[in-house]
């Protein structure tokens, strides 16, 4: 059975970037994204660690520097905060990817509500390339060497204090299964053998109305990590 009107890929950056991410090598350290925040914990991480400890993270629609006749950038002190999308559609270009300046920002560099601070040397400005279709990969660059390219995946089974850790800061997206048992679509939206039976908790990624119907996308986290669709009322 296919639903017309139904997508399978992340439609905001939010929806994309939401979720437990790792830098491909060389880093002992998890980011976990949600909701315009991004906290970074690794195996040393404990129970009693403060839980504002975080950056935010916003997309300037404005430019935050001038580069000089020597192509040096010249970042701005500040920019005004109505000036950022705290989330958006994705602008996809010719080859359906999108180019995104993610300013990165702590709550003490926002000025009396009203303007954010620029980190003068640029570092709190990242580009990431991403494409939406490609849900688990994306990479940062910042349009010098191409050694300096970063490829960061997403982690799909996450070591239990991680999971923990997020399900804590994303405890909104979290709901329990409410019936005995209740089997999965895929993206094709073709009936599957996966099923999820009461209790289990699963992740809400994307909702969709189709037809009067809510359906829901979701991720499990059990031995292994499972995706697809149930629909709204399957949930508590």
């Amino acid at each position: 059975m296919f639903l017309w009107g139904l997508t399978t890929s992340a439609q905001t950056i939010n929806q994309y970037l939401n979720g437990i991410w790792k830098m491909e090598c060389c880093s002992k350290y998890y980011n976990l994204w949600y909701k315009n925040r991004i906290y970074t914990i690794n195996e040393t991480y404990s129970k009693d660690d403060n839980m504002s400890d975080f950056i935010n993270y916003c997309v300037p629609k404005t430019a935050t520097f001038t580069e000089d006749s020597e192509f040096n950038r010249i970042y701005k002190k500040t920019i005004p905060i109505d000036s950022v999308d705290f989330d958006r559609p994705f602008k996809l270009n010719d080859i359906g990817m999108e180019l995104l300046y993610l300013l990165e920002y702590t709550n003490d560099d926002v000025i009396n509500g009203r303007e954010i601070k620029i980190n003068d040397i640029g570092p709190s400005l990242n580009y990431y390339y991403i494409d939406p279709k490609e849900s688990n990969r994306y990479y940062v660059w910042d349009d010098t060497a191409p050694s300096k390219i970063v490829n960061y995946n997403r982690i799909l089974s996450p070591p239990k204090y991680v999971l923990d850790f997020y399900k804590k800061i994303a405890f909104e997206s979290f709901k329990k299964i409410r019936f005995q048992k209740r089997f999965i679509l895929d993206d094709s939206f073709t009936l599957t053998k996966m099923y999820l039976i009461e209790g289990d908790e699963v992740e809400v990624l994307e909702e969709k109305l189709v037809k009067g119907i809510n359906w829901l996308k979701i991720r499990y986290y059990g031995s292994k990590t499972i995706e697809g669709w149930i629909k709204k009322t399957d949930v508590e």
